[in-house]
């Protein structure tokens, strides 16, 4: 039996409510104290979710000892009016001792997690302002590789502009269709999809800038 898994994840966000308090925080923290923390926190989830199975498991075959406990008395009864049961059938104090400590594994493991948000807590009061520097250098190299984006983006936006339109205007100057040297008439069914698509990021760029400078 695992005492305590982990399953990988792809999620990048740990949220669950624990007792009502609200845990939504990032997986990957630089903090190595509140990293630590909510890993005992995610991994004590995971055993929790793993204790649930093997509760409901142990509660069921429980279940089924004491139902054919039950059909065997009354087999016996039929048979011999006279038999008197005595004790529980060893099959049924079996379930029973399985089901009793499952219950007890999981009953524990729900009063660790409480114990595991509360030292969450305090690894962030201690460790918060080391964690809010760290944050702030990752946001603001964050920043900077969406205005990197932006500029490469914008760059290619205008080299595709201009290749396209020489070879618009070389392909109709080929067919007779124009005599002049006019590069606009060379605007590709590209240009505009691609200036919708920019103008967000710009606009999210500079949103971005002025969210992490206020922070």
């Amino acid at each position: 039996m695992t005492i305590m898994g982990k399953t990988k994840t792809t999620a990048t966000l740990f949220n669950e409510r624990i007792d009502g308090r609200l845990v939504a925080l990032p997986r990957q923290i630089t903090q190595p104290d509140i990293a630590a923390a909510l890993d005992k926190l995610e991994a004590l989830g995971e055993a929790r979710r793993e204790a649930f199975v093997i509760r409901d498991g142990s509660s069921a075959e429980l279940a089924k000892a004491m139902t054919n406990e039950a059909d065997d008395i009354a087999q016996a009864m039929f048979d011999d009016l006279s038999f008197v049961p005595d004790g529980v059938a060893e099959s049924t104090l079996e379930a029973q001792a399985v089901a009793r400590m499952a219950q007890t594994r999981l009953d524990g493991i729900v009063r660790a997690r409480r114990l595991a948000v509360s030292e969450l807590e305090a690894a962030v009061e201690a460790h918060g302002a080391k964690w809010g520097k760290s944050m702030r250098e990752q946001a603001a190299r964050a920043v900077l590789t969406l205005t990197t984006a932006l500029d490469m983006a914008t760059t290619a936006k205008a080299e595709l502009d201009a290749a396209v339109g020489v070879l618009v205007l070389l392909k109709r100057r080929e067919a007779g269709d124009e005599p002049n040297l006019n590069l606009a008439i060379g605007a590709g069914r590209h240009a505009l999809p691609l200036e919708q698509a920019i103008e967000p990021l710009r606009e999210a760029v500079v949103a971005a800038s002025r969210e992490v400078e206020g922070l």
